[in-house]
């Protein structure tokens, strides 16, 4: 029984010891799991505030290049009413020249002695110069076969499209 009762003994110190050391590492265990969700928390922190850092600088950039993008089309825009002003000036004073061309050749038309048919060639030949064909040779042709008094309304140069 002595036997019995050191087996025991030993097995009760054992058991003790063994269950002081597992307190003691399960403890220690615990320490290092709070730690470690302390390091987790701080670093998910700033991961966070970094990713914030990086929205903001995003979103400062994007409000930037739409800043510019507004601005560039705003600068577009003017430009096209300017070119459209400007284009719609040029149209004016070439019909104007165009009126005073007609005006003038219309009082060397009653200065002079010219048939109906030569006018209205000449006419239709301004007509087609202006839309831009040129028939002036074809009625050169023609004149030569008048008896009337040639009057020379169209000169050789091409007139610009409109």
């Amino acid at each position: 029984m002595l036997l019995q009762q050191e087996t025991r003994t030993q097995f009760e110190q054992l058991k003790s010891s063994l269950t002081g050391e597992l307190r003691v590492v399960v403890e220690s265990l615990d320490r290092k799991l709070k730690s470690l969700t302390v390091k987790t928390q701080d670093e998910v922190a700033d991961l966070q505030q970094q990713i914030d850092r990086v929205n903001r600088k995003f979103s400062t950039s994007f409000q930037s290049l739409d800043d510019n993008i507004e601005m560039q089309i705003t600068q577009v825009k003017e430009e096209i009413v300017q070119t459209q002003s400007k284009f719609q000036d040029d149209i004016t004073v070439l019909r104007d020249l165009v009126l005073e061309e007609i005006e003038r050749r219309f009082t060397q038309l009653g200065e002079s002695k010219v048939s109906c048919d030569d006018m209205a060639e000449t006419l239709f030949a301004l007509g087609m110069r202006l839309k831009g064909t040129d028939i002036v040779s074809t009625l050169h042709t023609n004149d030569e076969e008048s008896e009337y008094l040639s009057v020379p309304l169209l000169k050789a140069t091409r007139l610009p499209k409109m």
